[in-house]
């Protein structure tokens, strides 16, 4: 998605007859193939470039809490290792759903909400940031508090404010940029 919306100079609107647009089409499959490998998921692609550095890779798309957590590990191994932002870039929040259905009791339910209340404590946050690099959800936990990655590893890249964030876009151009990875055997 980030890569459509790079090709056709745009953060918002992405359309279906951007992905269907010939020229994007090849220009993703160069782009594609240039890829050594697509593993199954973020964690285990910055664990290989721990553990193999510089002899296997030049530069991998992870994410940013995956970055700050290794960052030291791989200094030791391989020398300091540099965070870049691209120009667009898209905020991954996972979000948090407490399901109301049938099969669902109302002790779940409220379990599930004080859950929610735990993980968005100040606290907990601030753990989160700290020990594992992610950006808190909770807008009441600062970036700048003691032992903030942000403040630890600004030399290494880790940036504060991000750049233009892209816009997620509707399902129908989701699906068709997924239509198009699966049919070009990415996987």
């Amino acid at each position: 998605m980030v890569l459509a919306y790079h090709y056709h100079n745009k953060t918002s609107d992405l359309r279906v007859q951007d992905v269907l647009d010939p020229s994007f089409q090849v220009w993703l499959d160069e782009f594609q193939r240039a890829v050594l490998d697509f593993p199954s998921s973020t964690g285990f692609l910055m664990q290989d470039v721990v553990r193999f550095g510089p002899s296997k890779y030049d530069f991998v798309t992870v994410y940013e809490n995956l970055a700050v957590e290794s960052i030291e590990t791989a200094a030791n191994r391989w020398g300091p290792i540099k965070i870049y932002y691209p120009a667009n870039n898209i905020l991954s929040d996972h979000p948090y759903a407490i399901l109301n259905a049938e099969w669902v009791s109302a002790e779940q339910r409220q379990a599930a909400a004080q859950f929610r209340t735990f993980l968005l404590s100040q606290e907990m946050q601030e753990l989160a940031l700290t020990r594992y690099g992610f950006r808190p959800a909770n807008s009441q936990v600062s970036l700048d508090i003691a032992g903030s990655p942000f403040e630890r590893y600004a030399s290494y890249g880790l940036q504060r404010d991000i750049r233009a964030i892209v816009e997620t876009p509707a399902g129908d151009v989701s699906r068709e940029l997924i239509t198009f990875w699966e049919r070009q055997n990415y996987r």
